[in-house]
């Protein structure tokens, strides 16, 4: 044992070796990983110095292409690696598509050392070009296991101090246009990747941008700025400025120019939870506003929006008349409150339009409605849409433009199922719903049509009725569940197509029910499917499930007469179908029973069918069988049928085994081998007596018909023909025709031996003569001739003898004769023509007579080339009236026109001349007749792409006018024409004199058309001077008419119009868009104290203020008012014989109103006719003052007025008496059928003689009043009436007033002659009333009245001044009264008669008086 001294040493020493073996080993180990280390900065370096050389740049671009597979190509890399790089070319290229990227003269100053500290420094990225030409072909996405990785954690800055392109282009395949822009900038991102990978607007952070994008040629500039700090923006705007450039970005993007130059600044600046955002759009004269604050965290608002635009035309076919918007709005962007109006006038887009289009927003928040308990539990967002004049494209652009078509939509967002009310309303269709957003899409529909004509005539069907449809449907929340879709309601039909009214009725009904499930296989099944009505019923039920279907139909007809009037019974059918479809199969059964009705006019006995039908196999070889079997007109009928495709041949087939009926027999053997395309087989048809099938066709027929086919397969095909029938039938006849011969091989190179015979043909008023054809030869020598003789053609003799050769191969033909006789005229070919009509078109020369009976013959001489070559001369010479005259036997005209022309080009772009001379053309007959002879001449000389103009027009001295200059031969040519013209509007005089109307005037026209045919601008003035009108017959005066139009490239503007109409004035203004979109129209029609009518019924005086606005091709609206100063009113004894009666429609009867058919737009009205009084009205004794106020709303097709007139005063003269009315209204409720105006009468006389109460009535309408008399308690007609006039019982009448009784009941029976003194003398002195009045002898209580005189006149509106001279102990008084209100009326009377004793009354007061005199009914 050692000691622990000495072990403790020895101890120490194995210590100290294992150390220096530990070290020399770490020592070693440091050494090698230093030296790999070594290498590996070796071998960098010598990379760098390697990438530093001219052949180490040229092997790294070469490498890139071969480890990307040549996807990336580099060439002329250049530079220092990897700090500042420079590359002369970079393509990046796709297998598919070729290179879809290239960069030119590319640099790069970057810092590979800055990737270490997580940063992508950039100095400078600059490219003098960058090319994308397309978008590379898509790659497989990324898995989500690949995509699942999160970056949020890695924290990746990128520092851009400088980025510059200077061109960078962009085609059309990738944009919408080739885009070429020059690019500067500067970016700083402090996380690239959470910007990348963008969840929120909080991952938008520590964000610096700076960018100036321009167009190459200057024409658009962008400017970008943005700088996002910690969940705020510091500064932020975009501005761009575009010029207005035909070459511009906008223009070219647009195709149009009308919106530049265009201005665009948006700053947003704040925190992300209220971002102050401020926009300004300039459009041309076009701005847009928002101002306001937008919360992009929690999705919210609280901004303002403004914005305005004039009229513009953007396209030939797009434009509006201007919009405005306004609104407020804030809260969240799902549901925001507030308000806010978008209105747009005279929008058209193609052939969709609309004159005014209104959008209304409203919407409540919780904050608005604080305080209200009731609505906090469910504020609203209500969107409300109005399009008024709305014209949609199809048959029936203007179903919707007479009324106003509205939505309205209401939003519950805080409800638990998010509500959406629905509301569509319509004169013709309405519709009422509410839907449910949660928790799956559900809801339901009514749909209500009160009358289904108008609709029902846009698909050209006549159908009168109405519907109420209620659908309801309802998605699952989960697609594995059925969505259910319900439809049910009832369908009245009324009237319109027969056919729909006895079978449908007004017990029509549809019922849908039915589910589909999308998952995990598709599911279609229909439960049931109802349509019911009064005589049918049909229902089915089936399903599609995985492509197999079954369904069944039934079909019941209760009474056939329904369908057809002249048979009655009925009848069933049902079809089954069954299969998958590649495979299905179908089975019909028909039976039905039927006998024609009483009044059918003819008789077809009970009979019994029934029709089988089986098909297999239809969408893969189908075979069908086919049975008809039973009686019909009590005759057994026996049809059987095969067809199909037979399985080993492949080819079709049918085989008609039977048909027997009668004297019918008719058999088929055909089929139809795989590639070809001529059946082959027999077909035989033999009808004995065609009389037998008189009952079924219900028409009178005799004859018989003979035919057989027969198609042979030898050697060479053959097809022979046989046809012999004798037809007879009231409406033609037919004596004999016969076809008969053959075609040899009729698929390959036919042969053609045929002859057709038609002998004693017969067409009432239209043919009776023979008729033969004949045709042989091959296709390339096809001989026709056609011979027939017709005593009568088109009511006179007529023949016709041709002979041709018809080269179908070569496509020529040579017609060597043509003679003709029709209507007396002889069409005769002058010699043999030859003409090719395929590649070539060509005449060898066409030389034809036409010779009318007693005039010159009219000659064409044409001859050459069209195609493919133009070079052709035409001459067509002598055409006169007398062409046309045994066509139409009323034209009496004479004059020569003449035409020739010279091309040659091509059809594309023809060259030449053609020539138009027409002389002396002039009716002989009719008012026309005295117009000078008119003489027109016209050239236009081809030039290949244009055609120039020269058109000259003169009737006698009155009329010239000139048309030159140039038009397009091609769709998308420029016009440019002048229009130069002097007219003198008494030239119409030899027209418009025989209705007794003279128009004068001077017209001068000088008008530019340019631009293109599908935009074309009008420029120059149209003025008329000296201009009047008058209509004797009507009263219409006008004179000193002075107008003047102007043309403003797209519009024609009214610039002024003014005409005399008395002594007042009527004067317009206003424009019209011809070129522009739905033709807006804008006119404005004025009067002031005008008297364009004075005649012998009417003369009036009028103020009028009235606007015309709307588009032509939809609705025009006329609104305004007019007002009338003064009008009288005569009515006369009788009217003229040429005054055509109008039936009436009164108030609640039933009137048929349909739709307007024309081409015109819809007439809007909101016109207010107003009178303060002074509307007097004459005649039949009668004198009225009326005063009132009616509206005339509606369309101009169906009027709606309201309102009337009402007396101020009047009275009605009878026997020399004058009665005063206590009630005079007119009203405005009825119309005739045409929707003219009928007023309605409500006038009364009323007093009180001897206790009783007497009065006489007219009522009844302006067409036909009703005259009554009446009393209380009821009296006989004589005693009203002397009470009426005399004031006391026919009892104590005179003989003399007996006999003035006499004369007042003939006036009221409309028995007066005519004759009218007073008026005459009324009229000359120009009072407003004038009458004279009966006396009554004295008496114990006072004087005689004797006989009186009455005159008097309005001074102004309201005042009138009388006087009445007494023969009798009244002598003279004069008599002022003025109207306070409509009742009250102040009256003043001086009087020189003697005083009376007794009862004093205003009517028989001789002396002076003052007072106020209030009216009223009882």
């Amino acid at each position: 044992m050692q000691p622990i001294d000495q072990q403790t040493t020895e101890l120490q020493k194995v210590t100290k070796k294992k150390w220096r073996q530990r070290h020399r080993f770490l020592w070693v180990l440091g050494w090698l990983f230093g030296s790999l280390v070594g290498l590996v900065v070796v071998a960098i370096a010598c990379l760098i110095i390697f990438a530093n050389t001219q052949k180490g740049q040229h092997y790294l671009a070469k490498q890139i292409g071969e480890l990307t597979g040549h996807s990336v190509e580099v060439s002329g890399l250049s530079g220092s690696f990897p700090n500042h790089l420079r590359v002369d070319t970079i393509e990046l290229k796709d297998p598919k598509i070729g290179v879809w990227l290239s960069l030119k003269q590319t640099e790069l100053d970057w810092s590979l050392l800055a990737l270490l500290r997580k940063e992508i420094h950039v100095d400078r990225l600059y490219a003098k070009e960058v090319n994308v030409y397309n978008l590379p072909s898509s790659s497989e996405p990324a898995s989500a296991k690949d995509s699942s990785s999160s970056t949020s954690d890695i924290v990746v800055s990128a520092n851009i101090n400088d980025i510059q392109i200077d061109k960078l282009f962009v085609a059309d395949k990738v944009a919408p246009i080739d885009i070429a822009v020059g690019l500067k900038g500067k970016i700083f991102i402090q996380n690239v990747l959470k910007v990348a990978d963008f969840q929120s607007f909080n991952d938008l952070s520590n964000i610096h941008l700076s960018l100036h994008l321009w167009e190459l040629n200057q024409a658009t500039d962008l400017q970008l700025l943005a700088e996002i700090g910690n969940q705020k923006i510091d500064k932020s705007s975009l501005i761009i400025n575009a010029k207005q450039q035909s070459d511009g970005l906008i223009e070219r993007l647009l195709k149009m120019d009308q919106l530049t130059p265009l201005s665009l600044s948006l700053s947003l600046k704040g925190p992300f939870d209220k971002l102050q955002t401020k926009i300004d759009l300039s459009a041309a004269q076009t701005k847009l506003n928002v101002n306001g604050d937008i919360d992009l965290i929690h999705s919210a608002m609280d901004i303002a929006l403004t914005g305005h635009s004039p009229a513009m035309t953007l396209s030939p076919t797009i434009g509006w008349g201007g919009w405005n918007i306004d609104a407020k709005l804030h809260g969240a962007f799902q549901s925001p409150a507030g308000a806010g109006k978008f209105e747009l006038t005279d929008l058209a887009a193609g052939d969709a339009m609309v004159n005014k289009l209104l959008l209304q927003f409203k919407g409540e928040d919780l904050t608005s409605l604080a305080g209200n308990q009731d609505k906090i539990s469910s504020p609203w967002v209500r969107l409300n849409l109005v399009a008024d004049g709305l014209r949609i494209p199809g048959a029936k652009p203007k179903l919707l433009a007479g009324s106003p078509l509205s939505l309205d939509v209401v939003y519950h967002p805080k409800e638990k199922d998010e509500s959406v009310d629905l509301q569509i309303n319509h004169h013709l269709i309405k519709v009422f719903g509410r839907i449910f957003i949660k928790p799956a899409l559900h809801g339901s529909l009514e749909l209500y049509v009160p009358e289904l004509k108008p609709l029902a005539e846009t698909g050209n069907v006549d159908l009168k009725g109405s519907t109420v449809l209620n659908m309801a449907f309802d998605l699952p929340e989960d697609p594995k569940n059925p969505i259910h879709i319900d439809l049910d309601g009832p369908l009245m039909i009324t009237g319109g197509l027969p056919i729909a009214v006895q079978m449908i009725g007004q017990q029509g009904h549809i019922g849908l029910h039915a589910q589909v499930t999308q998952e995990p296989k598709q599911k279609v099944i229909l439960q049931s499917l109802v349509f019911n009505g009064k005589q049918v019923n049909l229902n089915a039920q089936g399903s599609l499930i995985d492509e197999q279907v079954k369904a069944l139909l039934n079909l019941e007809v209760k009474d056939l007469s329904a369908a057809a009037p002249m048979v009655k019974g009925k009848a069933n059918a049902q079809m089954n179908i069954d299969g998958s479809l590649q495979d299905l199969a179908a089975t019909l059964k028909l039976s039905t029973t039927l006998s024609t009705t009483a009044n059918s006019g003819y008789v077809l006995r009970p009979s019994q069918l029934e029709l089988t039908a089986n098909a297999q196999h239809v969408t893969s070889r189908p075979i069908a069988v086919v049975a008809l079997m039973g009686n019909l007109d009590q005759t057994p009928v026996n049809i059987k049928l095969q067809a199909g495709l037979a399985e080993k041949e492949k080819q079709y087939y049918l085989k008609l085994e039977q048909m027997e009926w009668r004297g019918l027999k008719a058999v088929a053997d055909i089929v139809l081998p795989e590639k070809s395309m001529l059946p082959i087989g027999t077909i035989k048809l033999d009808v004995a007596r065609l009389s037998d099938f008189g009952r079924l066709i219900n028409q009178k027929i005799d004859g018989n018909i003979h035919l057989d086919i027969h198609s042979l397969a030898e050697k060479t095909s053959k097809l022979l023909i046989d046809l012999n029938s004798q037809i007879s039938m009231p409406q033609a006849k037919i004596g004999k025709i016969a076809l008969s011969g053959y075609v040899d091989n009729p698929v390959g190179k036919p042969n053609v031996n045929l002859k057709l015979q038609a002998n004693q043909l017969q067409v009432p008023k239209v043919v009776q003569g023979n008729a033969l054809m004949t045709a042989s030869g091959g296709m390339d020598a096809l001989k026709l001739t056609l011979n027939g003789n017709f005593p009568s053609l088109l009511d006179a003799k007529g023949n016709i003898d041709t002979a041709l050769v018809l080269d179908l191969l070569k496509k020529k033909v040579d017609i060597q004769k043509f003679t003709a006789l029709v209507k007396g005229e002889n069409i005769r070919l002058l010699a043999p023509l030859q003409a090719e009509f395929g590649e070539k078109w060509s005449v060898n020369r066409l030389r034809l007579s036409v010779a009318p009976v007693g005039a010159a013959p009219a000659t064409v001489d044409i001859a050459g080339t069209i195609k493919p070559k133009l070079a052709i001369t035409a001459s067509i010479q002598n055409i006169t009236p007398a062409l046309a005259k045994p066509f139409a036997p009323d034209l009496h005209a004479k004059g020569v026109i003449n035409i020739q022309a010279q091309l040659k080009g091509s059809l594309e772009k023809p060259q030449g001349n053609i020539r138009l001379n027409a002389q002396n053309m002039q009716l002989t007959t009719g008012s026309a007749a005295s117009l000078p002879p008119a003489q027109l001449t016209a050239l236009a000389n081809l030039n290949g792409t244009t055609a120039n103009l020269d058109t000259r027009l003169q009737v006698g001295q009155k009329v010239n006018a000139i048309v030159n200059g140039t038009v397009p031969l091609q769709p998308k040519g420029n016009i440019a024409l002048r229009l130069n013209g002097d007219i003198d509007l008494a030239v119409a005089n030899a027209i418009v004199g025989a209705s007794g109307q003279q128009v004068k005037g001077l017209i001068n026209i000088a008008m530019l058309v340019n631009g293109s045919m599908s935009s074309p601008a009008i420029t120059g003035a149209i003025h008329l001077t000296k201009g009047s009108f008058r209509d004797y017959a009507q009263g219409v005066t006008l004179r000193d008419v002075q107008a003047s139009i102007l043309g403003q490239r797209d519009r024609i503007v009214l610039q002024s119009f003014s005409a005399k109409a008395g002594e007042g004035s009527m004067n317009a203004d206003g424009q019209i868009g011809i070129f522009q979109p739905g033709i807006p129209v804008n006119l404005h029609f004025g009067m002031n104290k005008a008297k364009p009518l004075v005649s012998d019924l009417l003369t009036a005086i009028l103020d009028g203020d009235i606007n015309i606005k709307g588009m032509a091709k939809t609705r025009i609206d006329v609104g305004g008012t007019v007002k009338i100063k003064r009008a009288d009113i005569n009515i006369p004894h009788s009217m003229a014989r040429s005054v055509v009666p109008l039936k009436v429609i009164r108030p609640g009867d039933k009137v048929e109103t349909s739709q307007s058919s024309g081409t015109g737009p819809e007439i809007g009205l909101d016109l207010t006719i107003k009178s303060a009084g002074q509307i007097l009205v004459r005649g039949f004794g009668l004198f009225t003052d009326m005063a009132g106020s009616l509206h005339i709303g509606g369309t101009a097709n169906a009027p709606k007025i309201s309102g009337g007139f009402e007396m101020q005063n009047g009275h009605i003269d009878m026997a020399g008496i004058s009665l005063e009315f206590t009630r005079g209204i007119i009203g405005f409720k009825g119309s005739n059928v045409d929707h003219k105006i009928d007023p309605s009468l409500d006038f009364e006389v009323k007093k009180s003689v001897e206790g009783n109460t007497v009065s006489l009535g007219i009522t009844g309408y302006a067409s036909s009043p009703k005259i009554s008399l009446s009393s209380s308690p009821p009296l006989s007609q004589d005693r009203v009436l002397a009470m009426l006039l005399f004031g006391v019982d026919s009892q104590s009448l005179s003989t003399t007033q007996m006999a003035e009784i006499g004369v007042a009941l003939a006036t009221l029976g409309g028995e007066g002659s005519g004759f009218d003194p007073i008026g005459t003398v009324r009229k000359s002195l120009g009072l407003d009333r004038l009458s004279v009045g009966g006396g009554s002898s004295s008496s114990n209580q006072g004087p005689s009245s004797g006989t009186s005189v009455s005159a008097g006149k309005y001074l102004m509106k309201g005042v009138y001044l009388g006087a009445k001279q007494s023969t009798g102990t009244q002598g003279t008084q004069a008599e002022m009264q003025v109207d306070i209100t409509k009742r009250l009326k102040a009256t003043a009377t001086v009087g020189t008669g003697e005083d009376k004793s007794g009862f004093v009354t205003p009517d028989n007061d001789p002396g002076s008086s003052i007072g106020l005199l209030y009216k009223f009914d009882y």
